[in-house]
């Protein structure tokens, strides 16, 4: 792969995970802790999918220097790796879980 796309795929990554946990501090700030915790009881299977997926990918992201199957060349440039790739977008996964979870539904009118 390039290595620019490489870059830029990180650095996209990167913005969307601190946008969302922008976003779900935003949503903490405007609710008491009572109705936090019942919003996140709604959503727990959703919650538990998400920390599921995020384990995986940290298992993925333990064992990926031992058992590599997407072995990155070294005229590449840029060490960019499946597992940090899992891992960024897991954990993009649970703030988008989390943040849906927490932010008011719509009003139908």
């Amino acid at each position: 792969m390039n290595a620019t796309f490489l870059i830029a795929l990180d650095v996209v990554m990167r913005i969307f995970m601190s946008v969302l946990a922008l976003l779900v501090c935003y949503e903490l700030n405007n609710y008491t802790a009572d109705v936090v915790r019942s919003r996140l009881f709604v959503a727990y299977n959703k919650l538990k999918f998400s920390f599921y997926f995020l384990s995986l990918s940290l298992l993925f992201f333990l064992f990926e220097p031992l058992i590599s199957p997407f072995p990155v060349s070294e005229n590449v440039g840029y060490k960019y790796s499946f597992a940090m790739f899992f891992l960024e977008l897991s954990l993009g996964f649970l703030l988008h879980t989390i943040y849906t979870a927490l932010k008011p539904p719509h009003k139908i009118l």
